[in-house]
């Protein structure tokens, strides 16, 4: 799952000092989504399991679709950025060990019903 703001400015700047830094940022990214510009943190993505989803984010009742040029971005930055985590480098701030373990629990009991 990756969350989304809608306060761009505010992500525009720590974008640019990022850029400045590291000559990139692959953990935030501006996109549209449902018709305004957002903001995808990827610093705080994290795992989640399908029955967490309660609903589908709708717009006048048409499910919101993020265009597929955006979701290769995301796609492409959040593998790198899990990459790097892998290896010691930890850009994303949940705990995603810790929830992935407590959800390959769950699904364990659920398993064993």
């Amino acid at each position: 799952m990756i969350p989304i703001s809608s306060q761009v400015d505010k992500y525009k700047v720590i974008i640019e000092k990022k850029i400045k830094r590291y000559e990139k940022c692959n953990t935030i990214i501006i996109g549209t989504f449902a018709g305004k510009d957002n903001t995808f943190l990827i610093q705080n993505a994290f795992p989640i399991l399908k029955k967490y989803f309660d609903h589908v984010h709708t717009v006048e009742g048409k499910p919101v679709v993020i265009h597929s040029k955006l979701n290769r971005e995301l796609s492409v930055n959040l593998r790198e950025v899990l990459a790097m985590y892998r290896r010691g480098i930890h850009l994303i701030f949940p705990d995603i060990e810790y929830i992935q373990r407590k959800m390959e629990d769950e699904l364990k009991k659920q398993s064993k019903k």
